[in-house]
């Protein structure tokens, strides 16, 4: 799979050493792109590196090992995304797949309710902080792996770290209607660039997001739901996935959420422009209170 002028494609991955992100990694290099994946663990990294070399042994992998908990960390990712990428080098796709769950309220060392920090604000700094490179692809994508639990949720503006009120499916049911929501403003923002975000539905798929960091009646409630007759391989939305990061011809690409193959609709709330405006600038003044702002 090449670029424009033949080149081979070059697609950032977040979370990619396990479930639907390592699956993804494998079919992006099965279409010969340059994947670029970036995951928590060092050894981890390193190991599933090894893996991928012996399976692909002419691919072109690198791993960058970030926690993207911390927006700090998610800047030093772009960084080093940009320096594998080259001066005068373009991004063709970034995938912020990276996504956690967790039964207890987790805070992050910057201060910030974990699955909003990981599931949204490192996606949205790593959008901002890549542009440029994006605005360089065959066009530039910004996918943004979501879920149709955005749908009946709503973000608490008043407590968006949920001090007061946590519950794991309200964190997880706010980070995925933040990702929607980001999506549609990103398009908003950049409609004048050479770059364009998509949401990306998966469905359900047996992966272990929901049991990482449960427990109890919540850990028993996402163990059935990934083993469900319903729940898919993840290598069926990783085709889907990847194929929408380097595929040059989009079917419908005024849709931005994507369920599979298939152009989706996004519940209403996902696409409210005045909600969008208002999550943005909240991600902002986040991450201005831990940096530089990223635009």
């Amino acid at each position: 799979m090449t670029g424009n002028g033949g080149a081979r494609r070059i697609v950032a991955l977040t979370g990619g050493t396990s479930g639907i992100g390592l699956a993804t990694v494998r079919e992006l290099l099965s279409r010969g792109a340059h994947v670029i994946a970036v995951g928590r663990d060092p050894a981890r990294c390193e190991e599933t590196e090894r893996e991928l070399r012996r399976s692909y042994p002419e691919a072109r992998i690198n791993f960058v090992v970030a926690d993207l908990s911390t927006t700090d960390q998610a800047r030093r990712a772009a960084d080093e995304i940009g320096r594998i990428v080259g001066n005068g080098g373009g991004l063709d796709a970034l995938v912020n797949n990276a996504a956690v769950v967790s039964t207890w309220r987790m805070v992050t060392e910057e201060g910030y309710e974990r699955q909003f920090a990981v599931n949204h604000l490192a996606g949205f700094v790593l959008a901002n902080e890549l542009v440029s490179l994006l605005d360089r692809g065959a066009p530039g994508r910004v996918i943004t792996v979501s879920s149709g639990s955005h749908r009946h949720a709503r973000i608490h503006w008043a407590d968006p770290m949920l001090s007061r009120s946590y519950s794991t499916l309200r964190a997880y049911k706010q980070s995925k209607l933040a990702n929607v929501l980001f999506t549609a403003e990103f398009n908003r923002r950049y409609a004048g660039h050479r770059v364009r975000a998509f949401a990306f539905d998966p469905g359900l798929v047996r992966t272990d997001i929901g049991t990482k960091s449960s427990s109890g009646i919540e850990h028993l409630v996402w163990t059935l739901r990934s083993r469900s007759r319903g729940a898919r391989p993840p290598e069926v939305p990783a085709r889907s996935l990847a194929a929408l990061a380097v595929d040059e011809e989009i079917t419908a690409p005024e849709a931005f959420y994507r369920q599979l193959d298939a152009p989706g609709t996004a519940d209403p709330a996902g696409t409210d422009r005045l909600a969008g405006a208002r999550l943005w600038a909240l991600s902002e003044q986040l991450c201005r209170d831990t940096a530089q702002v990223v635009r």
